[in-house]
């Protein structure tokens, strides 16, 4: 399994796309729900995510999706707005119905018409226009992550009865160090 990853992001006509190549995990999740969060409040209306190169995800990870997807849900104001899985990989897609996530985020194969749009057009156009999404401070990148690890994680056992008790130390231990290390 390879140990690298990356996200790719565009974003065309009210719709964000980000690309999760590589392993999708709590060392990028911040940058999938920066984006995320981004290109919501400048009023796009769709956030695609592409796991077609996505080879695994942990729970972190699948965490944040599931947290933007519900707050998208639980907004008023984001009536209309929708995050969509598209074109998970075999691998991506047993992990998050494992977890009971295909019951809460809407899961597309890449044959599927989504939001409306032709799948395979919306990608054709944004793969013209990819570019790594980044995040650079060593500071704020490590209080980002224990505070996306955290919220992923209670995004994950608010979404199944199951997952509270899967992720519970997982919730106790980083709020302790969130606490202990003021970060």
């Amino acid at each position: 399994m390879n140990d690298s990853a990356r996200i790719l992001v565009a974003h065309h006509n009210g719709v964000a796309w980000l690309r999760i190549e590589g392993r999708g995990s709590f060392q990028n999740a911040c940058q999938l729900k920066r984006f995320a969060n981004e290109r919501l409040a400048k009023g796009d209306q769709v956030i695609l995510i592409d796991l077609e190169e996505c080879e695994y995800m942990d729970s972190t990870f699948m965490g944040t999706l599931t947290g933007i997807a519900c707050r998208i849900e639980a907004d008023e104001a984001a009536a209309g707005r929708k995050l969509e899985i598209v074109n998970p990989s075999n691998r991506a897609r047993e992990l998050l119905e494992n977890l009971g996530l295909d019951e809460i985020l809407s899961i597309h194969r890449g044959t599927d018409e989504v939001n409306g749009m032709d799948w395979v057009c919306v990608r054709g156009v944004m793969a013209e226009q990819l570019f790594p999404e980044t995040f650079d401070d060593a500071r704020e990148m490590k209080r980002s992550k224990a505070e996306c690890m955290l919220e992923a994680h209670k995004a994950l056992a608010a979404a199944n009865s199951q997952n509270d008790v899967r992720f519970r130390d997982v919730i106790g231990l980083v709020e302790r160090e969130l606490q202990k290390a003021h970060l």
